[in-house]
């Protein structure tokens, strides 16, 4: 019996324990679960699934939950989601699903032609049918183009498309003293060039100049292909030749003494002053010459050599003794800081464009050679197409080998083999524009006509090269001097303002034997103490020009081509190429959205409009504005607030 008893006190003893224990678990588990309900009680968690984006937010019950910014999707638009509880008062776990319309877009046509297509709408992505071919009597249809590019999607991308019909379009061509031509077929816009000629049929300075109308008034340019066809008609002309002075006139490297002309006279002044010949030199004059001195002093203003220069002659019976007294030239700095500060321009100059020992410039390949030792002498013989030698033997040469060495440095790097004559002319003249300042100080001097201008390095190539600082004079030789190291045949003009307010000098360059104006001076546009890059002044022509500036040399060399650059300058904006020539409210849009996109403060944009804009073109760049979104533009103008001549619009950002 009391073995029994013992046993059941163990057993108790066990029982007791094990409801301890279990009481310890039941009450803990009681402890965490109010625990847990407590925290489910504070929080909730909402959950965000944007296109199979999860987005997870814990906020706190009773409160509001930060919705999520939806991004936009291609084709698509973002309608709403697909649970309608609140935002602003969550009270439990919630998933919400966002929830997209496919859109649909349209197809819009231009047919160049009377037949009128209906637009087409389609669903982003949906399979497009092929389109109505249009008709246009005398052409051949090319296709549907879309920014310029072939249109061959075959599903509906998302946006908007007006398609423009493009036809072949037919050059051909009058007969011309017997010669005939085949007619050129091609799609507008490509290069094009002119027919090709027999030239033992041709004179030996004889070309073909085509005209648009059969009176020969407006010459044709062959480079683009014309959007229409059109029926050229060609005449045999005279080349218009660059006189070379008395250079083809020397016998045994000196001019004649024995003056034939009034023509003579004015070589061999131009041979002393080039020379410096400052002793007195007898000449024979076998003309009737009128005055002495007027003759001297009428031929020194003809020369075609830059120079300070006081001449003197007397008669003894057919001699002419002749004297000159030469002032010093390119010997000082009118200014040593700039007083214009240089823009840059969205134009970017070729960098590294040729291997930095290359040498294979055409100008030394020119057989006709001759020595100089300063600037204008380099600048005189390279206008009339000889190679410039230099004296190595003495130091007489080392500024100008300086320069030269600097223009074929420069070349180097801003042009490259595979461009054409219009690509390398515009590279220079970009590099002109954007790289020598106008030198203010200088330009004071010459209109309060201070004393020994000719010394200033301004009016040399010295300020161009050696300063980056220069007047008109200065960059209108250095634009000869790196056209004709290229082997594009250039001259620098001298003249006046048509209201004769002030002298200039720009250039003229002869590409298909077609004379074109370049002013790289007047490129530079001048807005209060900022220089600004203006393509206005490249390839134009002698009426546009000669509304502002009379020439008074080279008055034979007429310059009647034109050549819109701003159809050859180019950018890329969503995978398509566009020019600067502005054709639509649309391209202005885009070519403005670029613009702000790539470009900052400091940095201009000049473009020329080419369509109709209504009453104001403020109007229009206000929707460009629009489109863009951003307002740090600002259109730059006249002083008198209207906008630059000739279709041209210069855009300056002052977006940081």
């Amino acid at each position: 019996m009391l073995k029994l008893k013992i046993q059941r006190g163990d057993i108790l003893k066990k029982i007791i324990a094990l409801l301890i224990i279990l009481i310890s678990l039941i009450g803990g588990m009681y402890i965490y679960q109010k625990i847990a309900q407590m925290n489910n009680d504070g929080y909730v968690t909402i959950t965000f699934d944007i296109d199979g984006n999860i987005i997870t937010e814990r906020v706190l019950r009773g409160s509001s939950v930060e919705v999520p910014v939806v991004p936009m999707k291609e084709g698509y638009s973002f309608v709403g989601w697909d649970n309608d509880a609140s935002f602003d008062l969550v009270t439990k776990n919630e998933a919400y699903k966002a929830l997209y319309s496919i859109n649909q877009y349209t197809i819009t046509f231009n047919s160049n032609s009377n037949t009128v297509i209906e637009p087409l709408t389609y669903d982003f992505g949906a399979t497009i049918d092929s389109f109505q071919i249009p008709t246009k009597e005398g052409y051949e249809f090319v296709g549907w183009f879309y920014q310029g590019v072939l249109f061959d999607s075959l599903t509906m991308p998302a946006y908007d498309v007006e398609l423009t019909g493009i036809w072949y379009s037919t050059i051909t061509f009058s007969d011309v003293e017997g010669m005939e031509f085949e007619d050129l077929k091609g799609i507008p816009g490509t290069v094009i060039q002119a027919p090709l000629v027999d030239k033992e049929l041709l004179e030996e300075d004889e070309i073909i100049v085509w005209y648009k109308d059969h009176l020969y008034q407006e010459v044709f340019t062959f480079y683009r292909m014309p959007s229409e066809s059109i029926k050229l008609y060609g005449r045999l002309e005279k080349i218009q030749n660059v006189d070379v002075g008395f250079l083809d006139n020397l016998v045994d490297g000196e001019f004649p003494t024995i003056i034939n002309s009034y023509q003579d006279l004015v070589d061999c002044i131009e041979y002393l002053v080039f020379h410096q010949v400052t002793a007195e030199t007898e000449l024979i004059i076998n003309y009737d010459m009128d005055s002495t001195q007027s003759a001297l002093n009428k031929a020194l203003d003809d020369i075609m050599i830059d120079a300070i220069v006081e001449i003197d002659g007397y008669r003894k019976g057919n001699s002419l003794f002749v004297s000159l007294e030469i002032e010093e030239e390119a010997t000082t700095k009118a200014s040593l800081t700039d007083l214009y500060h240089q823009l840059e321009n969205t134009e970017n100059l070729l960098e590294n464009g040729r291997n930095h020992n290359f040498n294979d410039f055409p100008i030394e390949k020119l057989t006709k050679e001759y020595k100089v030792i300063n600037s204008e002498q380099l600048y005189y013989v390279a206008e009339r197409g000889y190679r410039p030698v230099f004296d190595e033997e003495t130091n007489l040469t080392n500024d100008v080998k300086k320069i030269y060495e600097e223009a074929k440095y420069i070349l180097r790097n801003i042009i490259s083999d595979d461009m054409n004559e219009y690509e390398k002319v515009h590279a220079i003249y970009d590099w002109l524009v954007i790289n020598v300042t106008y030198d203010k100080r200088l330009k004071d001097y010459i209109s309060e006509d201070v004393d020994d201008l000719r010394k200033y390095r301004g009016l040399y190539l010295e300020g161009v090269f050696l300063d980056q600082r220069a007047v008109c004079d200065g960059i209108a030789k250095a634009f000869v001097l790196m056209c004709r190291i290229e082997g594009i045949e250039a001259i620098r003009v001298r003249g006046y303002a048509i209201d004769k307010s002030y002298a200039h000098a720009w250039n003229k360059v002869r590409i298909n034997n077609i004379w074109y104006v370049v002013d790289a001076t007047s490129g530079g546009t001048i807005v209060s103490d900022n220089e600004l890059v203006n393509h206005n002044y490249l390839f134009t022509n002698d009426d546009f020009y000669g509304g502002k500036f009379v020439a008074t040399t080279y008055t034979d060399i007429i310059a009647y081509g034109e050549y819109n650059i701003y159809q050859e300058m180019f950018f890329e904006y969503d995978g398509y190429k566009y020019d600067f020539n502005i054709a639509s409210q649309n391209e202005l849009n885009i070519i403005i959205k670029w613009y702000v996109t790539n470009f900052y403060e400091d940095t201009t944009l000049d473009i020329r409009i080419d369509f109709d804009y209504g009453e104001s073109l403020d109007n229009a760049l206000l929707e460009a504005i629009q489109f863009t979104g951003i307002t740090s533009i600002l259109p730059i103008t006249n002083s008198d607030g209207s906008f630059l001549e000739n279709k041209v619009l210069i855009i300056k950002s002052y977006k940081k």
